[in-house]
């Protein structure tokens, strides 16, 4: 009879203190582990917007500096004959966004849908400077909210500017 008074273990007081420590360390981890996989993917997310923003400005200043004639409407909008795309004789080919967000240069998309993750967005306006004969470019690239992460304005000097044809409508 001895044996059973000497019982040694925990008491249910004991055995819910440690449970409740166990669930505030796992509430506290899951927390951390939640904030950083959301820094993670905003930082992921900001590098390829400004990687996005870097390829769509190259593209577009390479089809500018090699553009043909250059239409202008009354709005001020640019249309221009592409050497890759080529172009309506009279209103050219301008750059558009379609509703996904991809920049679109007349019809034909200027980057494939996989440069664009994380369902990123972007726009290109361009306007040209008559005098100069120098386009000016804005590039935007949003997230899918429409919060703008990244854009790059910048200028661009056609290669055959002396002879560069400029029609207005």
């Amino acid at each position: 009879m001895g044996r059973l008074r000497n019982k040694k273990g925990m008491s249910i007081v004991e055995l819910l203190s440690a449970i409740a420590v166990m669930l505030l360390v796992t509430v506290v981890l899951v927390t951390g582990v939640r904030l950083g996989v959301k820094a993670y993917t905003k930082s992921v997310s900001m590098s390829e917007a400004q990687i996005l923003c870097t390829t769509l400005t190259i593209a577009v200043s390479d089809e500018l500096r090699y553009a043909g004639t250059v239409h202008i409407d009354e709005s001020g909008s640019v249309g221009f004959f592409s050497q890759n795309v080529g172009g309506d004789s009279q209103t050219g080919s301008s750059f558009t966004s379609d509703k996904n967000g991809y920049v679109l240069l007349g019809e034909t998309p200027i980057l494939s849908k996989s440069s664009y993750p994380y369902g990123l967005k972007a726009e290109v306006t361009v306007t040209m400077d008559e005098a100069d004969k120098i386009f000016n470019a804005k590039v935007t690239v949003k997230s899918k909210n429409n919060t703008e992460l990244s854009a790059n304005e910048f200028q661009v000097k056609p290669i055959r500017r002396s002879s560069l044809e400029i029609n207005h409508q």
